[in-house]
């Protein structure tokens, strides 16, 4: 079972898990995914980046996979600020 999968079938979620299966949108059915009720609101949007994702809220290891996913280089960085600052910088360009 995938990482995607455990976290729909717990169920209860962290802010942590909502950031992680938002940012993985494209790989959730749409149907679960809006039966979930995982959109961002508005407010939230505003503040996150352009798909919704708080990325400080995200643990290293995840932010590593969204940035393979992404197809981002995250060259020398290893600590959390760092891979956040070249993911952001990756976003805007």
């Amino acid at each position: 079972m995938t990482k995607i999968n455990e976290l729909i079938a717990k169920g209860d979620w962290t802010q942590a898990d909502i950031a992680f299966l938002q940012a993985r949108k494209s790989y959730i059915d749409p149907k679960t995914f809006k039966a979930l009720n995982l959109e961002a609101g508005e407010d939230e949007q505003d503040d996150e980046q352009d798909d919704g994702v708080d990325l400080g809220s995200l643990k290293v290891a995840d932010l590593k996979i969204l940035a393979e996913e992404q197809g981002i280089d995250l060259g020398e960085a290893t600590k959390k600020e760092d891979i956040i600052a070249v993911i952001e910088a990756a976003v805007e360009e």
